[in-house]
């Protein structure tokens, strides 16, 4: 019993200490559909071409119950033809949220707005460099659902995240040296507006 005591103290103090007031109101996010949609599904996996490592992060902050604002940065996007980098500005409403411990919870819907910038790359078109660049602004929604396992002493958990949504986009072009690019690729996709679907499936911590 006397050697049992001091391990006995530890868990009675850490059992004691509570979360902080601020636990559960941020989450730090990477999505894991970018990699996996850009190199599989544009089959650089099967050709010769460089392969891309999109990351996707994102950060969202609690602001009421059932209210919160995130901010998402891309970088190193698209695929081995196109280059892909901007950020996004989302709010999200949890229609359904979990009270207690487990905030930002549950189905939500969120509006948001975003900017890309996109290299297209050929060396048939340009040898070294893009050979076209798009900035384009967006604006649309997505609805999804998050949750995670059980939360710890701290206020921290693991979470998921997935959702599915409308952009629409409105492009601006810029091309090197005043020539017109022969892409076709860049012509159907980027020229004019257009909307396009979207995913996520994200995985973070709650802290």
């Amino acid at each position: 019993m006397a050697a049992s005591l001091p391990a006995f103290t530890t868990l009675a103090q850490d059992a004691e200490v509570p979360a902080p007031k601020s636990a559960g109101r941020n989450i730090l996010r990477v999505d894991l559909v970018n990699p996996v949609f850009e190199n599989v599904i544009n089959f650089d996996l099967f050709e010769d071409k460089p392969w891309a490592f999109p990351v996707l992060l994102s950060y969202e902050r609690q602001l009421t119950r059932q209210t919160s604002l995130g901010g998402e940065i891309l970088l190193n996007g698209g695929n081995s033809e196109q280059r892909r980098s901007g950020g996004s500005l989302q709010f999200r409403y949890y229609a359904r949220p979990n009270s207690g411990p487990k905030p930002l919870s549950g189905f939500y819907v969120a509006p948001t707005v975003s900017y890309r910038k996109i290299q297209f790359f050929d060396a048939g078109i340009q040898p070294s460099g893009p050979y076209a660049t798009v900035r384009a602004v967006g604006a649309g929604a997505y609805a999804g659902w998050q949750g995670g396992t059980e939360t710890n002493r701290h206020g921290q958990r693991l979470v998921l995240d997935i959702s599915a949504g409308l952009m629409g986009w409105l492009p601006k072009n810029s091309v090197p040296a005043n020539e017109r690019p022969a892409g076709e690729e860049y012509e159907s996709r980027w020229i004019s507006k257009r909307v396009a679907f979207d995913a996520r499936i994200g995985v973070g911590v709650q802290f």
